[in-house]
């Protein structure tokens, strides 16, 4: 998965860290968390990685020079970050945004609490940035 990323970014250098302590700390202190968030964990972050590759794809950004090189000004660290939020800047699901050199991808806390659990273990759903994806990036903050 990580190296269809850097070849559709041709960056070799392209990471993806979903920061696992960071996501399993807020999961494990949080309200109404469902018991087998554990399990669940890394296969809902290949989802959202995954999500991230087919926004790649859907937009050329294999094809497009430019595309990758305005990638590439905005993220200088080549990181995809994952990141559970109690409140998103516009509402919604999830957002992302450009922070620190970073791509981070931002998903609400309660709804990925109360529906994107549900939806690992339920079935395996297509891939979906929901109202945000790379090509409408904002500046943290």
């Amino acid at each position: 998965m990580l190296e269809k990323a850097r070849t559709l970014l041709q960056n070799p250098k392209l990471e993806f860290q979903p920061g696992f302590e960071a996501l399993g700390e807020k999961l494990k202190n949080g309200k109404d968390v469902r018991d087998d968030w554990e399990t669940n964990l890394g296969d809902l972050a290949r989802k959202y990685y995954e999500s991230f590759i087919d926004v790649l794809e859907r937009e050329k950004f294999g094809e497009d020079e430019m595309l990758r090189e305005g990638l590439e000004e905005g993220v200088p660290k080549g990181v995809v970050q994952l990141k559970l939020v109690d409140t998103l800047k516009n509402g919604g699901y999830n957002e992302t945004v450009l922070d620190d050199g970073a791509l981070i991808i931002q998903v609400n806390f309660v709804d990925y609490v109360l529906k994107c659990v549900a939806d690992a273990v339920a079935a395996d759903y297509p891939g979906s940035m929901g109202n945000e994806h790379p090509l409408f990036l904002r500046e943290a903050g």
